[in-house]
């Protein structure tokens, strides 16, 4: 969908807040892995978490499980929806957000079915749709996600404020070429903020994971035994390490512009073949298909 409106996001009609006015933290993809994972710790430590996402019954339900949050539907690629969602802040959420965190993103299937087939160049196997698809998600939503969103930390009464987005460890060297791509562009967005939005006293972050244990990626039928297998600390990574340095970035007031690395020490252990099927007995030899 192609849009050349600017989010309405002005300070006109919105009251001036207190300064004790709760910490508001939108998770966005908040319903579900990663973005779950951060949203139940940023409520723990007492931020009023708001839940973006597409699913409405997972986010409904994690938000009634939490001591102060609400869901809101958003779709990234869609400017009228990430609108809405701006309207509500100004309905539910007196019009500010204290930090955004862009979880939403994933490899697209047509992708992770090519990465798992060595005979193949996994970019050759993508046809230029799945290819725009995986750019639009992963990189072009997020850019929506900041510039939609992004102008409500202005409105925020607290002085420590900050956007965190997703990157990954696939561009250094990890396969998916296009996800790898975009998540590349994710991290250039990242640096390249950091001083617009300093001169506003805003702090733009990242958090790098490895491969992490979600649901999807259960799905995707990524090997974990593999992962722990390769990693110095023969561990996969779950949500709940990549939510206790988001909590480290919302609250330290000096990092920006910073794309933090959270694998376990995977990428100084590459080789590892993490769609690779569990391992075959065969007249005592383990054999890899």
């Amino acid at each position: 969908m192609n849009s050349t409106k600017s989010p309405n996001t002005s300070l006109e009609s919105i009251q001036t807040l207190p300064e004790n006015a709760p910490i508001q933290s939108a998770v966005i993809g908040g319903a579900s892995g990663i973005g779950e994972g951060i949203a139940r710790k940023l409520a723990e430590i007492g931020h009023r978490v708001i839940i973006g996402d597409k699913n409405w019954e997972r986010g409904r339900q994690i938000a009634s499980e939490l001591p102060n949050a609400f869901f809101v539907p958003v779709d990234v690629l869609e400017p009228t929806s990430l609108e809405f969602f701006v309207e509500q802040m100004r309905n539910q959420g007196k019009g500010y957000l204290t930090h955004v965190i862009s979880t939403a993103g994933r490899a697209t299937p047509p992708e992770v079915a090519a990465e798992k087939n060595p005979g193949k160049n996994p970019l050759y196997a993508l046809t230029d749709q799945e290819v725009l698809a995986s750019i639009h998600l992963n990189l072009w939503g997020t850019i929506n996600v900041v510039k939609y969103l992004g102008p409500l930390l202005n409105n925020a009464p607290q002085d420590n404020r900050s956007v965190c987005l997703t990157s990954s460890i696939n561009p250094r060297g990890f396969g998916l070429p296009v996800y790898s791509a975009t998540k590349a562009g994710i991290e250039g967005l990242v640096m390249s903020m950091a001083t617009p939005y300093g001169r506003d006293g805003i702090r733009i972050n990242a958090i790098v994971p490895g491969s992490t244990r979600t649901p999807l990626t259960e799905a995707e039928g990524m090997n974990f035994e593999e992962v722990k297998k390769t990693n110095p600390l023969g561990r996969y990574n779950l949500p709940e390490d990549m939510a206790e340095v988001v909590r480290m970035l919302v609250t330290c007031k000096a990092m920006t512009g910073k794309c933090i690395i959270v694998d376990s020490g995977q990428i100084d252990y590459r080789g590892s073949d993490r769609y690779a099927p569990p391992a075959k007995q065969n007249d005592g030899q383990s054999l890899r298909l």
